[in-house]
């Protein structure tokens, strides 16, 4: 059987820029009515036009380094594995029983496709078609992708519990920040017991402004937020970080507490 074509991982500044200034700041504003996170269609006019600044076309660096620099969080996922579709044999042997990780506000399925890619049944939801269609085109071989709202997905007993795994890139960032507690508890009805959520959160350095998309947080908001239901494993400026976000991007890896 042919494999699937290994996503790209190699980017060192953020695409999609429409104008010739390809080194813009990903995190930087343009000149759209302030959304509600629950205007779908704000969202889908975005990556119609493309204008997704946010979008670096593969995998955020930092995730490529994750499996290998903190093996002890993600057992089961190897980076190094050949690109295979979620429960397909590998070298003619059935693989085990999949770690399952959903992914919030995917996007184009870049961060998703390479965690499916390094050994997880990864589900992926976004708000916006238009996202998920590209997701699906380019890289159902490694993900499931659906068009959903996040804070709907606890209405679905399906997805209690149901993951090893969430993961967060530029989703916590892009929702109102009245709307964050919701958000963890999203996170913390999609997680198993003892579940890990990983996210990659753009992080306040004095200079943000307060209008957004993006909305920047900080350490003790995030530390807040989450700590009720979560134990701190990791909790730093992340590394390996594009060029322009360098230093603005908050590596977390926290632990959702037993019921």
């Amino acid at each position: 059987m042919t494999q699937p074509t290994p996503i790209n991982t190699e980017q060192t500044h953020a695409p999609n820029d429409k104008t010739n200034d390809k080194t813009r700041d990903p995190n930087q504003n343009v000149s759209y009515t302030k959304p509600s996170d629950t205007n779908q269609a704000f969202w889908q006019q975005r990556y119609q036009e493309q204008e997704t600044p946010w979008n670096l076309d593969v995998v955020a660096p930092p995730f490529k380094h994750l499996i290998s620099s903190y093996p002890a969080y993600f057992k089961g996922l190897n980076s190094m594995l050949p690109g295979v579709m979620p429960g397909k044999a590998l070298g003619g042997k059935a693989l085990k029983v999949l770690p399952m990780m959903a992914v919030l506000g995917c996007g184009y399925g870049h961060d998703a496709a390479y965690f499916g890619q390094a050994g997880a049944a990864v589900t992926a939801f976004d708000f916006a078609d238009e996202a998920i269609a590209a997701a699906k085109n380019r890289y159902n071989n490694f993900a499931t992708f659906i068009q959903a709202d996040i804070f709907a997905l606890p209405e679905n007993q399906e997805f209690n519990a149901q993951f090893d795994y969430v993961l967060e890139h530029t989703c916590f960032c892009a929702i109102d920040p009245t709307k964050r507690k919701a958000y963890v508890e999203t996170v913390h009805f999609l997680l198993k017991p003892g579940g890990t959520f990983v996210g990659l959160i753009f992080f306040d350095t004095g200079s943000e402004s307060e209008e957004g998309p993006p909305y920047a947080s900080t350490q003790q908001e995030i530390e807040a937020l989450f700590m009720p239901q979560f134990t701190v494993q990791v909790l730093e400026i992340a590394s390996h970080s594009v060029e322009n976000r360098k230093n603005r991007e908050l590596l977390c890896i926290f632990q959702k507490k037993p019921n």
